[in-house]
């Protein structure tokens, strides 16, 4: 999946090179493909403390917080 292709190197790259703790990845609202697809792809992340999909002021249900461990 391409989804696992470019999200897995990011995540690992970014939490090597600098102290970074939460990430918010915007995927919208729509049928909820992309963002079903991107917690099964969190769900077995080594980098991933726990994730979340709550309502956000500046997203709505639109984007998912990622905690980095």
């Amino acid at each position: 999946m391409l989804l696992s292709f470019w999200l897995f190197p990011f995540i690992t790259l970014k939490v090597e090179l600098e102290d970074i703790s939460k990430i918010i990845f915007i995927h919208g609202v729509g049928e909820g493909v992309l963002k079903d697809r991107l917690h099964d792809v969190l769900k077995s992340h080594a980098q991933v403390k726990h994730f979340n999909n709550n309502w956000q002021q500046q997203f709505g249900f639109g984007a998912t917080e990622i905690f980095l461990k």
